[in-house]
């Protein structure tokens, strides 16, 4: 899977260089639990070994042609917003219901 190319400073830009594989795995790791169905957020995407969910979302979106990955913001019982969640999005349905 591909990755992002550019950073906006040196020291990340050695970073993504020196993990460019590993977030190509990642990108595929959240591929391949979103293809099973999980609802992936910044706080589960660990469990995974995924540390940067945001990041390799935007990837399989804007790298990789990725156009079904949803993704709906969670509430608590206040009406705030309290995370983001991510999912595949299936043929017959435009958000989940959470």
């Amino acid at each position: 899977m591909k990755v992002h190319e550019h950073e906006n400073n040196h020291e990340s830009k050695v970073h993504l260089e020196e993990n460019r594989e590993h977030f190509s795995n990642q990108c595929l790791r959240v591929m391949e639990l979103l293809r099973q169905g999980k609802w992936l957020t910044t706080a589960n995407a660990p469990s995974f070994g995924i540390l940067s969910l945001p990041r390799r979302i935007k990837d399989l979106r804007d790298k990789n042609g990725i156009t079904n990955i949803g993704e709906q913001w969670k509430y608590d019982e206040n009406g705030k917003k309290t995370s983001k969640i991510w999912y595949l999005i299936n043929k017959t349905e435009k958000r989940m219901q959470l």
